[in-house]
Formats: C-alpha cells, sequence, structure tokens
C-alpha cells in the first residue's frame, strides 16, 4: 500500500459506560459509519482480525435515530466511528462501541513529497 497516512485503532469505548476494551477482546461484531469512506472504517477493523457479520454505510453526516438500528442483533456489539457515536449517545445500547482511530503518517513518504513539493515549487 503506498498511503501516505494510515488509521490506527487499539481499542474500543463502550457508549453507555465508557468502558475501554482492547480490539482484540471481539470477536463477531456488526459495524455502521456514516463517514465519507465507510469501507475504510471496516477494511481497518477486519485488518485487525475483528470478524464483521454484518456493515451498514450511513451517508456522510447523517443523522441518527433508533429505528435506523433495528436491523442489528441486539445480543451482538455495534461497532462505530466516534464521529457516529456522538450522535448516538442518547439512544445507545450497552452493547455500542464506538473505535477511535488515530492517523499514522509514513515519515519516509511525508519526505518523499514534501521534496516533491519543494521541486514543483522550485520548477515555477
Amino acid at each position: 500500500c503506498n498511503a501516505l497516512m494510515t488509521l490506527v485503532a487499539k481499542y474500543a469505548v463502550n457508549l453507555v459506560t465508557g468502558e475501554q476494551r482492547a480490539l482484540t477482546d471481539f470477536n463477531n461484531v456488526s459495524a455502521i459509519a456514516g463517514i465519507g469512506n465507510p469501507q475504510r472504517f471496516f477494511t481497518m477493523l477486519q485488518t485487525l482480525g475483528i470478524r464483521l457479520t454484518k456493515t451498514r454505510a450511513f451517508q456522510d453526516h447523517q443523522a441518527f435515530s433508533t429505528e435506523l438500528f433495528t436491523e442489528f442483533d441486539k445480543n451482538e456489539p455495534l461497532f462505530m466511528t466516534e464521529k457516529d457515536a456522538v450522535k448516538c449517545t442518547d439512544f445507545a445500547c450497552d452493547n455500542w462501541w464506538y473505535v477511535p482511530v488515530e492517523a499514522k503518517i509514513d515519515g519516509e513518504k511525508a519526505t518523499e513529497l514534501l521534496a516533491r513539493i519543494s521541486e514543483i515549487k522550485n520548477e515555477r
């Protein structure tokens, strides 16, 4: 992968209790994402060894309500982005978790990019 930046996640936070648990504690989960590139979130979870039994991509900036979550198994954890969790806290179930992510920049690729920008700037 030639990505300058990758998303890194290590734990999940329960929307109701605030409990933090390592992602390795989870096996089968459902996941939702209402962000610009939901597949990136789902792929990140799968790369970490989490089996996604059901996923649903929502529109970016989706307004959430309980009706949108009836299709999910109430006995299975539901993962979502931190951005989506903010919109779901008022009606969250006990097994809903958000996964905070950090952007990890590849130092070598960043250096290459800055050098290329400098070259282009000097060509003008």
